[in-house]
């Protein structure tokens, strides 16, 4: 159009940068900075608030649940100190993270303790991706990878594999080429 539109928003930013550092240092607009700092609310990192632990592992936990149609797994107290002990570099993201995984791949009423990585593994500080073992091409490392995936989304579905392919966000017949093409022997993976 060729008028003036007039508008009343507000402008949410989030970053995990100190804006007025950046700013002296040069990194950052100051007339941006100015702009967007009417309100400043500081989110400390999950580390220095624990006590947030236990209820954000449940209140993800029901979420993934209700999503994949699971019951909701109980965390045994010394699973829950696991996690309330643990540095959590990734932050909030991490711990929705291992809490989906546990939905989907732990088939038990109560998870006993999850598989935390070391907090300075280098796998957890790098965005580095992972070179397959000398010797093993590309289409290889993809193709064992892919078929970890679908095992794991047939174990943890019970061999249902709509479910699983619901899970992988691929149709029944396209993971069913996949199992095809990848060899697996459906009836051979082992369901618990």
């Amino acid at each position: 159009g060729q008028g003036t539109q007039r508008v009343d928003v507000r402008i949410i930013a989030a970053t995990n940068k100190n804006l007025l550092d950046e700013t002296r240092a040069g990194r950052f607009r100051q007339d941006l900075y100015y702009r967007l700092n009417v309100i400043a609310l500081n989110v400390p990192p999950l580390r220095d608030r624990r006590d947030d632990i236990p209820l954000l592992t449940q209140h993800f936990l029901t979420l993934y649940a209700e999503k994949n149609d699971r019951p909701v797994p109980a965390v045994s107290p010394s699973a829950m100190q696991s996690l309330i002990d643990y540095p959590w570099p990734g932050n909030v993201r991490q711990l929705e993270h291992m809490m989906e995984r546990a939905v989907i791949l732990d088939r038990s009423e109560t998870l006993e303790r999850f598989r935390l990585p070391k907090a300075d593994a280098p796998e957890v500080l790098s965005s580095a991706p992972m070179l397959p073992p000398p010797g093993t091409t590309l289409q290889e490392s993809l193709a064992a990878y892919e078929r970890q995936l679908l095992i794991a989304a047939l174990q943890a579905c019970g061999g249902v594999q709509a479910q699983a392919a619901r899970m992988l966000g691929v149709s029944r017949s396209n993971l069913n080429y996949r199992i095809q093409r990848l060899g697996i022997k459906v009836r051979e993976i082992t369901y618990d």
